[in-house]
């Protein structure tokens, strides 16, 4: 059932249903009913965390070697006289080399970030 109303949509709600405020509970005097905070734990690595945080430099400097020689077989003008497969397969490799490079750095920055607020 559609009516028509004279105005918008606020002034529809705030004359369809009024407002009826909430009685704040009553505290007694002298009770603090206020709990104290429990402390922030800072949570550490864990083995694994930290050796995939040490190993992960290594494995960014392997894919990182592997995307430039794939740059400098792309930049000599010879590698497009070859088979065109080998042509496919660099240019597929070079674009999951650059997914794995932007999740490995990812992953890095996370780890080392957990790293610096858990000590």
């Amino acid at each position: 059932l559609i009516k028509e109303y004279p105005g918008g949509y606020d002034d529809w709600l705030s004359q369809s249903k009024p407002v009826i405020p909430r009685e704040k509970p009553k505290v007694k005097a002298g009770k603090d009913i206020s709990r104290p905070d429990k402390p922030v734990v800072k949570k550490k690595l864990s083995f694994k965390e930290r050796h995939e945080l040490e190993s992960l430099p290594n494995k960014l400097e392997k894919l990182e070697s592997e995307q430039k020689e794939i740059y400098r077989l792309l930049a000599d003008g010879t590698f497009y006289q070859k088979d065109p497969k080998k042509i496919a397969q660099a240019k597929a490799r070079l674009k999951s080399l650059d997914v794995e490079l932007q999740a490995a750095f990812a992953r890095w920055e996370y780890l080392e970030e957990e790293d610096k607020n858990g000590k």
